[in-house]
């Protein structure tokens, strides 16, 4: 029994950490952030180009009936292209509350030298770090 508890009081200082760095996790939420707004950007513009060419196919038609197979194929794709462009909006808002998360004040207390050729004078400062 004095084997297996000496055993155990050697382990558990390699399996428990005193302090977490707080680095990885600032890390991730910049990584979610950049990749939320890439995807993002590339459904806004991938719904625009779509309505775009929704646009040009639906006027490139004969206009003689009431709904032509163009106009039918034009609304077709400006509706998905609509569609893909609203789908970007959810994106957007994760990724700035994934950044809202990254950014951090502290206050910090410091010392700054301004040394000249005449004197040494330090002055005492006092503000905020921003952390992003």
């Amino acid at each position: 029994m004095k084997h297996l508890l000496l055993a155990l009081l050697f382990l558990l200082p390699f399996t428990f950490k005193a302090q977490k760095s707080n680095t990885d996790d600032l890390n991730r939420y910049l990584r979610k952030s950049t990749n939320q707004k890439k995807t993002a950007n590339i459904l806004l513009i991938t719904g625009g180009g779509l309505m775009f060419t929704g646009l040009i196919v639906g006027n490139q038609g004969d206009h003689k009936g009431f709904i032509d197979a163009n106009a039918l194929a034009g609304l077709g794709v400006f509706t998905l292209g609509a569609l893909t462009s609203v789908i970007s909006i959810p994106f957007y808002i994760s990724a700035h509350q994934n950044k809202k998360k990254l950014i951090k004040f502290s206050p910090t207390v410091g010392i700054i030298p301004a040394n000249t050729t005449v004197q040494n004078n330090n002055y005492g400062a006092v503000g905020l770090t921003l952390n992003f």
